[in-house]
């Protein structure tokens, strides 16, 4: 993850006319490939900067698009500060402090009005630690080493090639080339134990959003459909508990809701667990075979006879 480096590139370039590959690569500590992969995202998102050749060259953001020493209006910074904000409850980084500052020095704006804490779900020291070792290692092209443990408990040895860190259902995962199955992984970070990184380098694949992309799309081939009951009056839990769901209301005033899920991911056991009585898995069976034995096995920690 570079989001901290790509935001102050862009800053660096609004407060120099140009700065070559190879300052910036210095800067950051990095190689001049990619502070090139960094300009070439940028510019995707929609960034004017300029490459000049020669000895006088270098990247400079297109004078035109510089308005008083900045490139947004007062409402886009608000939400570039925002979005540091909330991304730093989630992500430890010092440097994003940093930034914020430098963001906030070249603004007028007032502070934003909207604020995205994503501090309850933060991860534990120890995934904030594999998060910079995987950061560095995905940045420099470098192979990692580590045991990984899947949904049962079940360790397994892994050497990757780092892609990408992408933040989702509430948690870190990896996205990464798995050298000895030949195939594109995605892993939780949480259950990476023993990451080493690995002297080997690989050259990085071009288009990493697309293949997550894809990748992606051949998980949710895995996901099923679960069919949940619940009386009228829990409709609310229900819709703010799973917002992306399809409801469906009965004759009777009760509702079905269609929830698309991966089976294998105990995080969605749980939410339906903690709804207690106000819903009920009709469909499929397996499904709620594996929820009864699941709150029987939670019942039995506390030596509780059921009838």
């Amino acid at each position: 993850m570079h989001i901290d480096r790509l935001l102050e590139i862009i800053i660096l370039l609004l407060n120099n006319k140009t700065l070559t590959g190879k300052k910036l690569a210095d800067r950051f500590g990095v190689s001049v490939r990619t502070i090139q992969r960094d300009i070439t995202a940028l510019t995707m998102a929609g960034i004017p900067i300029a490459a000049d050749a020669g000895c006088n060259g270098g990247y400079s953001i297109l004078a035109g698009y510089k308005l008083h020493n900045s490139f947004v209006k007062k409402e886009d910074f608000n939400i570039i500060i925002m979005a540091l904000k909330s991304l730093s409850t989630s992500y430890e980084n010092d440097r994003l402090d940093t930034i914020l500052d430098k963001y906030l020095s070249i603004s007028d704006s007032n502070l934003p009005s909207i604020f995205v804490d994503y501090g309850v779900t933060k991860e534990g020291s120890k995934i904030q630690t594999s998060n910079h070792i995987l950061e560095s290692c995905i940045n420099n092209c470098q192979q990692v080493s580590f045991k990984y443990r899947n949904t049962y408990g079940k360790y397994s040895d892994r050497l990757v090639q780092p892609l990408a860190l992408h933040f989702k259902w509430y948690s870190w995962y990896l996205f990464a080339y798995d050298v000895q199955k030949k195939a594109y992984r995605t892993f939780k970070v949480a259950r990476i134990d023993k990451l080493i990184p690995d002297r080997l380098h690989f050259e990085r694949t071009a288009d990493v959003e697309k293949l997550m992309q894809e990748h992606e799309q051949e998980y949710y081939k895995s996901c099923e459909h679960i069919l949940v009951w619940c009386p009228a009056e829990n409709i609310n839990l229900m819709e703010e508990t799973f917002p992306d769901a399809k409801f469906e209301q009965k004759a009777d005033g009760s509702w079905v809701m269609d929830l698309f899920v991966p089976t294998a991911e105990p995080m969605w056991q749980a939410l339906l667990l903690g709804l207690g009585n106000s819903a009920k898995v009709i469909s499929p069976d397996s499904y709620r075979d594996t929820l009864i034995g699941t709150a029987k096995k939670f019942i039995h920690n506390y030596d509780i006879q059921m009838s």
